[in-house]
């Protein structure tokens, strides 16, 4: 019979509590973080901003028409890259009300089921603690929660689309590759789920359960378990049909968008070009070793430390002297790390063809990634037959689940710990947040109904129409109604394309950098050549509505002439 862990005894009966309680202790400093490090300040990176606007615009449309009102514009508004994270924030907003707290909070939900999935997949396949340790111990120890752009305080969706593949690849080895149908299924569901909250998974899982299905076509053709290959084949087409039932009707009503945005904007125009500049990106090599060398970054220092750290202890513990651990394992082996190469080699091969880079987005594979190090782990700790058993010596393995939750935990609390950038530029900040509130307070004063505001100026995180929008809810709880103008990154527009902009516009906001600085991008080029004909225009139908100073620049903002009778803001 097989020796029972002497490691379960205690955490059989506390294992859950404990992680509750673990689940608080993250929460509690994630709160205190985003509270004194996040809220105060404006919202960093552009994307972000652009998502909590769509969201404090759904919220607010469900305040004044109702929940189902609110959602039925949702769901008929065209979406590029998904449209669930607006959704469910706004949902969010309804309990909890709307904050920049309530709107990462979302992510902090995320991050806590992901770590349950985790953790109970870890116990259907070894029925103890000690691994489920190590699974969790990774996960805090990972480096994409403080990534600083797509991490755990950014609202956007790359944080929560990799917690929910992570959920589906959990769901699906918890299913031992489809050999369990309720497992499968529920592995189906959040796929489906997952593909509304980015539309790009689609093609994610369209190659991974594509590859599943011919590995198991060709263990059927050769007859190796052809019964359980066949029960696998049909719970897969049971799970991709439930994800599909989800998805294809949304997928379908907004395919115009999607077009547009991955195939025009990411293939067919001149930004893939300029976003791979941005990076860094201009050689063969470069385009090849951009994903892989970013995966290491959100592996990170401690992450990799863990990984190395896992292969000694596993070694250790195979030529240990105490192989009294007989382990209780419900795993087929090498299906389950044919899946899980598949979960990570194929997002990335997808991500490498495209030109356009961007180093967040390979955080999404850092799940199955751990699944697969964990798994080969437990491999090696396996002994050939001692006894007619094989056996490890399990004292090795409890030891380093500890030092991993140990340093996990640490890890997690030194990062949410930590001053960001912002807080020593205090005053820098706040200056941008009193320009947007200018803004705002005036308009409303004025009974603008509409604020158009050109920016002309370079494409920094604290310039653009989201950001005005987000500052003015969050500070003043009222959403302004703006129809703002600005150029995408990769335009030239000339001043014949810029000049009725101008004219239609309540304010102009230009950064006196502007072509005093190397400017990367085709937009900035083209505002900094165009700027002695768009002052001149300021000159005759603008007047200067405030100066600020901040980030070691002036910005100068302008006002239409005609908006009071003085003409004096």
């Amino acid at each position: 019979m097989a020796q029972k862990d002497k490691t379960r005894s205690a955490f059989d009966k506390y294992g859950w509590f404990i992680f509750a309680l673990l689940i608080v202790f993250e929460y509690l400093i994630f709160r205190s973080f985003v509270v004194n490090e996040i809220a105060p300040f404006y919202p960093t990176s552009h994307d972000q901003t652009s998502y909590l606007q769509m969201t404090y615009r759904l919220y607010d449309l469900m305040l004044k028409e109702g929940v189902f009102a609110g959602l039925r514009n949702a769901l008929s508004q065209p979406a590029a890259t998904g449209m669930f994270m607006p959704i469910q924030g706004a949902l969010f907003f309804m309990l909890a009300g709307a904050s920049r707290l309530s709107a990462l909070t979302t992510n902090f939900i995320y991050f806590a089921l992901l770590q349950f999935f985790v953790i109970l997949t870890a116990r259907s396949i070894w029925r103890g603690w000690t691994w489920p340790a190590i699974a969790t111990g990774f996960i805090l120890g990972l480096g994409t929660p403080f990534f600083g752009v797509g991490d755990l305080t950014d609202y956007r969706m790359d944080f929560l689309a990799l917690c929910l593949f992570g959920i589906v690849i959990s769901t699906v080895v918890a299913s031992r590759v489809f050999e369990e149908r309720r497992w499968a299924l529920l592995g189906g569901v959040l796929a489906g789920f997952l593909i509304l909250l980015r539309f790009l998974t689609a093609v994610y899982l369209a190659g991974i359960y594509g590859f599943v299905l011919g590995f198991l076509l060709v263990r059927y053709w050769m007859k190796k378990q052809p019964k359980e290959s066949l029960a696998r084949m049909k719970n897969l087409l049971w799970s991709g049909a439930s994800s599909l039932i989800i998805a294809v009707p949304f997928l379908v009503n907004n395919r115009q968008a999607i077009f547009n945005y991955y195939v025009v904007n990411h293939f067919l125009n001149s930004e893939k070009a300029v976003r791979a500049a941005e990076q860094g990106v201009n050689s063969l090599f470069g385009h090849l070793a951009f994903y892989p060398i970013s995966l290491l970054k959100h592996i990170g220092i401690v992450g990799l430390f863990l990984i190395a750290l896992l292969g000694i202890a596993a070694i250790a513990s195979r030529y240990g002297k105490n192989h009294t651990y007989r382990p209780e394992v419900h795993l087929p082996v090498g299906e389950t790390l044919a899946f899980l190469g598949a979960s990570v080699v194929i997002p990335i091969v997808m991500l490498t063809a495209d030109m356009s880079k961007s180093p967040i987005v390979v955080s999404i594979v850092l799940i199955p990634l751990l699944w697969g190090i964990i798994i080969i782990a437990f491999q090696l700790c396996t002994t050939p037959k001692v006894g007619g058993s094989s056996g490890f010596d399990q004292r090795i393995i409890s030891i380093f689940a500890a030092l991993a939750l140990a340093a996990g935990l640490i890890h997690y609390t030194i990062n949410m710990t930590d001053r960001r950038p912002l807080y020593d530029r205090r005053a820098d900040a706040d200056t941008i947040k009193a320009m947007y509130l200018d803004i705002g307070n005036y308009a409303e004063r004025q009974g603008l109904k509409t604020v158009n505001v050109f920016f002309a100026t370079e494409t920094l995180d604290f310039f653009g129409p989201q950001v005005f929008v987000t500052i003015y809810y969050e500070e003043e709880h009222r959403l302004i109604d703006a129809d703002l103008m600005v150029g995408g990154v990769a335009n030239t527009p000339s001043f014949k394309n810029i000049e009725p902009l101008l004219r239609k516009s309540s304010f102009v906001v230009v950064d006196g950098m502007l072509g005093r600085t190397s400017l990367l991008f085709p937009f900035d080029k083209a505002m900094a050549a165009n700027l002695p004909q768009i002052k001149a225009l300021l000159d005759k139908q603008f007047v200067r509505f405030g100066s600020y100073y901040a980030f070691g620049r002036s910005i100068d903002v302008y006002v239409k002439r005609g908006t009071t009778p003085s003409d004096k803001p």
